[in-house]
């Protein structure tokens, strides 16, 4: 659903040769999140709220988590590495699920934006994708793990997904399937054979974490 990537990549000589600014590959699949459409997630989704993408900026790097209503799931992070196809497990979806429900919740306390940018350092930004338009929502990080609030509470089910990705080893790294998609599947096969599938998760949910 979410299309293109941004790589250069070598069809000649050995493995080595490939180079792929994932920083960029992250930002540019973070930025196609935008232009996704209620339409293009199938006939079940229904009109009003049908995506959420949390940013979580931290002093050295930005993670953002995508949630859609078609059930896809994906974690992008600054440094390139991040999760793709996470929501085809059942534990991750009733998650993702939930997560969509506290986000509607939430919604009224977000309002109509244009600016699409990472958050400062120290913040969380929430940016709600609904059939009125893009709206969007900020807060401090450290008030970002209260409950009690609106933003608050959805980033609090946005760490309650990511550690159930996390938990579950759903998804497949961002960075595995490009060198695939760059590379002769049996060279990559070969390059990730005994590599943990998302480690990048673990590693976001260790920071993230109170």
């Amino acid at each position: 659903m979410i299309q293109g990537e941004q790589m250069k990549a070598s069809s000649v000589g050995s493995p080595a040769s490939i180079q792929i600014d994932w920083p960029a590959l992250s930002a540019a699949l973070r930025a196609q999140v935008f232009a996704v459409k209620s339409t293009d997630l199938g006939d079940t989704v229904r009109p009003g709220l049908y995506g959420v993408l949390i940013d979580t900026a931290l002093i050295d790097e930005v993670v953002t988590l995508v949630v859609l209503a078609d059930g896809s799931v994906s974690l992008y992070v600054t440094d390139g590495s991040g999760c793709i196809g996470c929501g085809s497990h059942p534990e991750v979806a009733s998650a993702a699920s939930e997560l969509l429900r506290v986000a509607q919740l939430a919604l009224p306390a977000a309002g109509k934006t244009t600016n699409k940018s990472l958050p400062p350092a120290n913040s969380v930004r929430c940016f709600f994708l609904t059939a009125d338009g893009l709206c969007s929502a900020q807060t401090p990080l450290k008030a970002a793990y209260r409950s009690d609030l609106p933003l608050g509470a959805l980033h609090v089910a946005g760490l309650h997904l990511l550690q159930t990705i996390e938990r579950t080893g759903a998804g497949r790294s961002l960075q595995v399937e490009f060198q695939m998609a760059a590379r002769e599947r049996t060279v990559a096969q070969s390059l990730t054979r005994g590599v943990e599938a998302c480690l990048s998760v673990g590693s976001a949910a260790r920071r993230l974490r109170i």
